[in-house]
């Protein structure tokens, strides 16, 4: 289903503040859930920009899927368990998962250890396809720490050069690359997404918590190559929340 945006102070759920109040996504019912910021538009002229931070959850025993994407226009129940009714989920994602034993339903493969993954989600129920697997890393190889906050960077340029239109970061390293995946969106809402596995009880801590999203509509003289060495612009900058 979806949830109405809720902005909660994390230190009351055991999760440390990176500053105030936090975004939460959490599934109380093991029925997965999403957020979303934007509309079905946003980025349709020049492409888009999105930063954000992104808690990583402490316990890696505990099953648990939590995203953040981009482009999406469809999605609610956020890769159910039960494949025919995922809620048709779309759009670009980085996926972080614990336990491979929980909810292994977005069709990643079984990992004996946490995973960070960006994908692009097809779920349309017509082609068998849920998710499409564009990169793939462990969490240490881009800094994440478990119990602490990361930061996460989409970028998308449909007009870019070949090989930089789609980018994918986390704490700065490079998750993804390259071109729009064939018949890849390339505009539509920021989302968040939260489920934990079958038979598994909502941590205190439990829920994707976003904090500091900064949605960027960018000029279209800015490339992909000039967010790899930045120096930015300010306008078009549109500031969610923050703290």
């Amino acid at each position: 289903a979806e949830q109405t945006l809720q902005l909660v102070n994390p230190t009351t759920f055991g999760v440390p503040s990176a500053g105030g109040n936090a975004l939460r996504v959490v599934d109380t019912v093991v029925g997965g859930l999403q957020n979303y910021v934007g509309d079905a538009q946003l980025g349709s002229t020049r492409g888009m920009r999105v930063e954000t931070e992104l808690y990583i959850p402490p316990d890696p025993t505990v099953a648990e899927l939590l995203g953040v994407g981009f482009c999406a226009t469809l999605g609610t129940r956020f890769f159910s368990h039960i494949p025919s009714d995922n809620g048709y989920e779309n759009g670009y994602w980085v996926l972080y998962t614990t336990n491979p034993t929980g909810p292994s339903t977005a069709g990643l493969p079984a990992s004996a250890t946490p995973k960070l993954y960006f994908v692009l989600a097809s779920n349309d129920q017509m082609d068998g396809e849920i998710t499409r697997i564009l990169a793939v890393h462990d969490p240490d190889d881009v800094g994440i720490t478990p119990g602490e906050w990361s930061t996460v960077e989409l970028v998308l340029d449909p007009n870019g050069p070949d090989g930089e239109q789609l980018l994918a970061r986390v704490n700065g390293a490079v998750l993804y690359l390259g071109n729009i995946p064939q018949d890849g969106p390339t505009r539509g809402m920021v989302s968040m997404g939260y489920r934990v596995g079958l038979g598994t009880g909502v941590p205190t801590y439990g829920g994707t918590w976003i904090d500091n999203l900064v949605v960027d509509t960018r000029p279209g003289s800015m490339t992909i190559a000039d967010i790899l060495n930045p120096i930015l612009p300010t306008e078009d900058r549109w500031l969610f929340f923050q703290n």
